[in-house]
């Protein structure tokens, strides 16, 4: 899976600038001015120092932006919970992001998948049979890190790299290729079948 997300730059800033409506102003103490015994009704400032905030999994603030993050919510005057629901909304605006980022290369590799199976050379009603012999190549001279890697980014599916893995089967296959059709599997995920299920 990907490394954690860091909450960009500019999370911080639009967080902290939306934030800006809701601080009470400063000095607005109205005709009450002059109670400095009724400071239960005054609003809750910023702390000294901010606690660490809870964010899910996967989503971190540190370095320039926790600092850009911090210095705002100062100088606003949050609280440490005021803080803490701006922190919560710069992490689900974060995930958004990336659930956005995944779901868009999914689409990606899968129309990559579509023009591997559309190809004069590598596609058409051989498909399943280059597939097997692309795969024969994989298993002769690709590493271990080699198939994680084309499994975990989907490159496995691109139709070049299946064209190359195709040609290199076809020059070392003493064989002849077997029956169109004879693996099941080939048509659903050349990654897959090439490289290993994901876990």
């Amino acid at each position: 899976m990907p490394d954690p997300v860091v909450a960009p730059d500019a999370v911080a800033a639009a967080a902290a600038a939306s934030a800006a409506g809701a601080t009470p102003p400063a000095g607005d103490q109205g005709g009450d001015k002059g109670k400095g015994d009724d400071k239960g009704q005054q609003p809750e400032g910023a702390p000294e120092k901010y606690e660490a905030f809870t964010l899910p999994d996967g989503v971190e603030l540190h370095g320039p932006t926790q600092e850009k993050f911090l210095a705002a919510a100062k100088e606003l005057n949050l609280s440490q919970a005021s803080a803490q629901k701006l922190a919560s909304l710069a992490a689900e605006h974060v995930q958004a992001l990336e659930a956005l980022q995944v779901e868009a290369w999914e689409k990606v590799t899968a129309g990559w998948m579509d023009q591997a199976k559309a190809d004069k050379e590598i596609g058409g009603s051989g498909f399943d049979a280059n597939v097997v012999i692309a795969q024969k190549a994989m298993t002769k001279f690709g590493t271990p890190e080699l198939k994680e890697a084309l499994k975990e980014t989907g490159l496995g599916n691109h139709p070049e790299l299946v064209r190359f893995f195709l040609r290199v089967g076809k020059a070392i296959s003493e064989d002849a290729p077997p029956a169109v059709g004879s693996d099941p599997n080939a048509s659903k995920d050349v990654a897959s079948i090439l490289y290993g299920k994901k876990d």
